[in-house]
């Protein structure tokens, strides 16, 4: 005997109901998209989080996925991950104080990196004439 599934659509989330070849019967029930979000952030699985907060615009408006970035970008630096680290920072320009990356980026080995996000800034149009000294 082997299993079978059935599947079903109750208010927009969907379950699936596993008859067992041992005669038990359970029941698989998808997460709500914030709470799959939570899941992989607790996992530090930012990208797929990220992936999964786009697909529903429903739970995650711009400034929330923007958020997500910040708080890869915030992750990556920890881990000593600069160039990644700033990849994120740079999407999220527009919406996170300038200053707050710049001056992480300050020091020698990383001032490369700070070029680069003042490059962005200044691609996104919003460099300052304090970003151009």
């Amino acid at each position: 005997m082997g299993m079978s599934t059935t599947s079903l659509l109750r208010g927009g989330r969907s379950n699936a109901v596993v008859f067992t070849s041992g005669g038990s019967i359970v029941t698989l029930t998808e997460k709500a998209t914030p709470d799959r979000v939570d899941l992989l952030v607790q996992k530090n699985l930012y990208s797929a989080a990220i992936s999964v907060a786009f697909s529903d615009p429903q739970f995650y408006r711009a400034e929330d996925i923007t958020a997500l970035y910040r708080r890869h970008a915030e992750h990556l630096y920890r881990k000593g991950d600069f160039a990644a680290a700033m990849d994120q920072y740079i999407l999220t320009i527009g919406s996170l104080e300038s200053s707050h990356v710049i001056f992480r980026y300050l020091d020698a080995p990383k001032i490369s990196l700070a070029v680069k996000y003042l490059e962005a800034l200044r691609s996104a149009g919003l460099a300052s004439g304090v970003h151009d000294e």
